[in-house]
Order: C-alpha cells, then sequence, then structure tokens
C-alpha cells in the first residue's frame, strides 16, 4: 500500500480521489452534521420534552380562523360531498323552470 490511505474510489483515478476525493468527504461530514444539527434543533419540544409533540399547524388548528368561518379546504369539500346536491323533486323543478 506504501503509507497510502486506500479506497475503493482510488482504483478508478487516485490523483483524481487525492485532490478531490478528500475535499468531497470533508464536505458531505459537514453537511450531515448540519443537518443533524438542524433537526435536533427542530425536534427540541419532541425530543427532550415528557409528552411533547409538533404544534399543529393546521388551519382548523388556529383559533382565530375558526372564530371567522375560514376552515381548510379539504374539510369543506368533505362536508359538500356528504350533503346531497339536489333532490329529485329539485331537480325537476329547476328543469321545468328553465324549459318554461
Amino acid at each position: 500500500m506504501n503509507g497510502k490511505i486506500y479506497c475503493a474510489f482510488s482504483r478508478v483515478h487516485p490523483c483524481l480521489w487525492n485532490q478531490i476525493g478528500w475535499k468531497m468527504l470533508n464536505t458531505l461530514l459537514l453537511v450531515l452534521v448540519i443537518v443533524a444539527v438542524s433537526v435536533l434543533l427542530l425536534g427540541v419540544r419532541v425530543f427532550f420534552v415528557k409528552g411533547g409533540r409538533f404544534p399543529n399547524t393546521h388551519v382548523s388548528g388556529n383559533k382565530a380562523l375558526r372564530q371567522k368561518g375560514i376552515g381548510c379546504v379539504q374539510s369543506q369539500d368533505r362536508e359538500a360531498q356528504r350533503k346531497p346536491r339536489f333532490s329529485i323533486s329539485e331537480l325537476e323543478k329547476a328543469l321545468n323552470d328553465g324549459v318554461n
């Protein structure tokens, strides 16, 4: 091995790996550390508080929006799908009024 560090990538082009490989490895490790710290900081409440949960950021979880009558579009759509659009008599009446 002649005192060199062996790496699987060194077979491709040893000179290229020596120039670029260590910088790339250092950058990759730095990125992994930054991501790990970010996950820990975002999850402080979840990881370190007993019974901790992420805050509810959904529209229905906002008290001020609920007081104004603003809701989630998906919930409004679900409610609209449950209600029948027209009864048969209303449909016949609408069709007859349109013809006359």
